[in-house]
């Protein structure tokens, strides 16, 4: 058991709370059950599993797992694993994953993609990600500057579907010329949208775009792009990101997701 604050693998762990050592090692800190369970399950690689010694039984099957899978498991004492905790409320899990984010913006291959414009809270990045693996969308593209897919917060918004998703870092630039040629068959989200989002789903757009939380979709995009707006009540001036989001995913493309019980929606 490591039992010291002052270990070389608790400051390691620590310092993926800061993106330049995210970027510069190549890894990032997943943290709880699920997660830690995504991330064995995906094609990213898992350096370590950290459990904190009193972990419950769920945990440590799940360590034995990894242990199993030939993954290096490390135990810690629970005022070490506080230091590697980015949760208030953690079930005393984490792994070291390495990160497959790439750089640029998708090939022209006619998938479905998000994209999230220069967003600053990595809950909302998590939760839109999580929501777009929710629909079958398992492509992310994110708008610089924008919070990292894989801080140990949005990781967890997530729940671990950010390993299962393509996730791709744009320029703002060259993020615009993407959605300008490909303008036609986007639809970025805005109070200020010509059209309804219900009418909008019938031509079948297949790249929604996101803005960022208090400035949304820039002025100079919504002239290229097609904007559209979810209805409100009078006196509601906008949603949260991520609930806007959600909406628009399940409106756009919901109706071709499968259930759990493999039952199709009707549309």
């Amino acid at each position: 058991m490591i039992t010291s604050v002052q270990n070389a693998r608790v400051k390691y762990i620590a310092g993926l709370h800061d993106r330049k050592a995210r970027a510069m090692r190549g890894v990032c800190w997943a943290e709880s059950r699920r997660c830690v369970e995504v991330a064995l399950a995906s094609g990213w690689r898992v350096r370590e599993v950290a459990v904190r010694a009193d972990a419950g039984a769920e945990a440590r099957e799940l360590a034995g797992r990894a242990a199993g899978q030939g993954c290096a498991v490390h135990e810690y004492s629970e005022a070490c694993f506080r230091k590697l905790s980015a949760l208030r409320h953690s079930d005393g899990i984490g792994a070291v994953v390495e990160t497959r984010l790439r750089r640029g913006v998708p090939p022209e291959d006619g998938a479905r993609a998000v994209v999230a414009w220069q967003l600053q809270d990595p809950q909302n990045l998590g939760s839109i990600i999580r929501t777009a693996a929710a629909v079958n969308c398992r492509r992310v593209v994110t708008v610089e500057p924008c919070v990292d897919a894989v801080h140990p917060l949005s990781v967890r918004g997530s729940a671990g579907m950010v390993f299962l998703t393509e996730v791709w870092q744009a320029g703002a630039e060259e993020a615009r010329a993407w959605l300008a040629a490909n303008a036609p068959v986007c639809a970025a989200l805005s109070t200020r949208g010509a059209e309804l989002l219900r009418t909008a789903a019938g031509h079948s757009p297949r790249i929604l775009v996101a803005g960022n939380e208090a400035r949304g979709v820039p002025d100079d995009l919504a002239c290229v792009v097609p904007c559209v707006r979810i209805p409100m009540a009078p006196g509601v001036e906008s949603l949260n990101v991520n609930a806007a989001a959600a909406i628009a995913l399940y409106t756009l493309w919901g109706a071709d997701t499968e259930d759990v019980a493999g039952n199709r929606p009707s549309a």
